[in-house]
């Protein structure tokens, strides 16, 4: 009798250490989630390496928290009208899934700060992804940065889309204790759904933005992210692979080539130019640029050379102004 017993528990114990590894497993799978460069998909040949993502830490957890003491403030403006047109047309597949979608957010040029301290990690962040995905850094550039707010009493996610850039990338900013559910959600024709992805405060996750995803919606809390939107402009032999690329994960998905440049003044953009320029910056840059120097391939530079040709004349314009100003003196 007792070594039935003692047979019986050894077995309950045996089941519970195996339940207990799964478990522990899970957590593991969890935790390699957020750090590796290309999760689940690496080594699986039934995925492209276009469907994997790059997790980076960016930013520290105290930036972070700084930056959210200024997006909790009562007093905050958020708008509402960026990005106009609601997610439902896009999630019901009408326009190909592709255009804007409409968040709570601001631009990132209200939280200076946080653009400073994206320099060197936000620049880490576009190398790995240029690397992950097989295209060279300089033909990537960044069309748009801002900080979106999800809420149950706001907007709590946003339905399947495809973003307008070629690359996208979202930076936690709070902590994901703070929140019950939301994240990235990535869909694949044929293929399960799989579940959201969070990273960690501070860390960003990058993907391709043309592919189908969604964010999970919130369903307690507050979840704030930085996201991003990055063009791709290359040369065709370049853009072909990665346009057939796509298409065998998910036929109605495209992509092209940007020939404009949005944003230029964004920092991220200003370290590539200053890096195409040979270290130039402040005046020498701008002189630089609107005579013409710079190359970057596929880009439309004339509405920028004028810009800073504009600039130049009005800024020597100034000068000169004060300068004869002193004189009189």
């Amino acid at each position: 009798m007792l070594v039935r017993i003692a047979h019986h528990l050894l077995l309950l114990l045996g089941r519970a250490l195996c339940r207990l590894k799964g478990l522990l497993s899970l957590r593991r799978q969890r935790v390699l989630a957020t750090e590796s460069s290309s999760l689940h998909t690496a080594g699986n040949p039934a995925y492209h390496r276009l469907e994997r993502v790059v997790v980076r830490p960016v930013l520290a957890a105290q930036q972070c928290e700084e930056a959210l003491r200024v997006l909790r403030s009562p007093t905050f403006n958020w708008r509402r009208d960026r990005h106009a047109r609601d997610s439902a047309d896009i999630g019901a597949g009408r326009a190909n899934g592709f255009g804007v979608v409409a968040t709570i957010d601001c631009e990132i040029e209200e939280l200076p700060c946080l653009e400073r301290w994206l320099d060197e990690a936000g620049e880490a962040l576009l190398v790995a992804m240029a690397a992950t995905y097989g295209i060279r850094r300089e033909h990537l550039f960044v069309r748009e940065m801002f900080v979106v707010r999800y809420s149950v009493d706001g907007r709590p996610g946003l339905t399947l889309h495809r973003d307008a850039s070629f690359l996208s990338f979202v930076v936690q900013l709070n902590s994901p204790s703070e929140f019950e559910g939301g994240g990235t959600r990535f869909s694949r024709p044929g293929a399960a759904t799989a579940p959201p992805i969070v990273p960690r405060q501070g860390y960003a996750l990058g993907f391709v933005g043309r592919r189908l995803h969604a964010a999970a919606p919130v369903v307690r809390g507050e979840r704030f992210v930085l996201a991003g939107f990055v063009d791709l402009r290359c040369p065709l032999p370049s853009l072909l692979p990665l346009a057939k690329a796509l298409q065998s994960i998910d036929p109605s998905c495209d992509v092209s080539s940007s020939r404009s440049l949005v944003r230029p003044h964004l920092r991220l953009n200003m370290l590539l130019l200053r890096r195409l320029a040979r270290g130039k910056s402040g005046v020498d840059l701008l002189g630089y640029i609107a005579a013409g120097r710079l190359r970057l391939y596929g880009a439309d530079l004339e509405p920028l050379e004028q810009a800073c040709r504009d600039y130049l004349r009005r800024f020597g314009a100034k000068r000169r102004g004060v300068g004869r100003k002193a004189g009189g003196d």
